[in-house]
């Protein structure tokens, strides 16, 4: 579904705006819009938010109390969090703009919400910079939560043992 829509739009962008036009004269889409551009004008810029929903990269995730978890960055809001309190499945598809991390556009099956990320000043951080931000983080802090590891098993295996003990008659 998602390979359809990126091919269709690599047609267009590469092959048909890039070929001669016989409406045009021979002249290809692209290059009459830039001739165009200067006298006539340019198209207006698509809304942010329209531009996300058309060439984002759509996901999908369940809603929890946390909101939208994506590459380790929580969206949420209260239209979010009544979605998620809803009896139905609370799967649902958004859509992320790789140039700007801050807001995703979820579809909720009749509307769209537009939901920022919990992180302050996270508007204009892209994709790239994100993951290359990550793997720094985890270089640098891995060997300390390494140490934690076996504190965190011996939680984890106290845990299930009490719930063991208390489920048996």
């Amino acid at each position: 579904d998602d390979q359809l829509a990126l091919i269709f739009i690599r047609f267009i962008v590469d092959a048909y705006h890039q070929s001669e036009h016989q409406g045009l004269f021979g002249e290809t889409p692209s290059d009459a819009l830039k001739r165009l551009g200067g006298t006539v004008g340019l198209p207006p810029q698509l809304p942010q938010n329209m531009r996300r929903r058309a060439f984002g990269i759509r996901q999908e995730r369940i809603v929890t109390p946390r909101g939208i978890r994506f590459l380790g960055i929580d969206y949420n809001d209260d239209a979010l969090q009544h979605l998620q309190r809803a009896p139905r499945s609370n799967k649902v598809a958004f859509y992320v703009n790789p140039n700007d991390l801050g807001t995703i556009s979820v579809l909720n099956g009749k509307a769209w919400l537009e939901v920022a990320c919990s992180v302050e000043n996270f508007h204009g951080v892209n994709l790239l910079e994100w993951i290359e931000t990550t793997k720094i983080l985890r270089a640098r802090y891995s060997s300390q939560a390494e140490l934690k590891t076996p504190v965190v098993f011996d939680a984890l295996t106290a845990i299930r043992s009490r719930a063991t003990e208390a489920n048996q008659p």
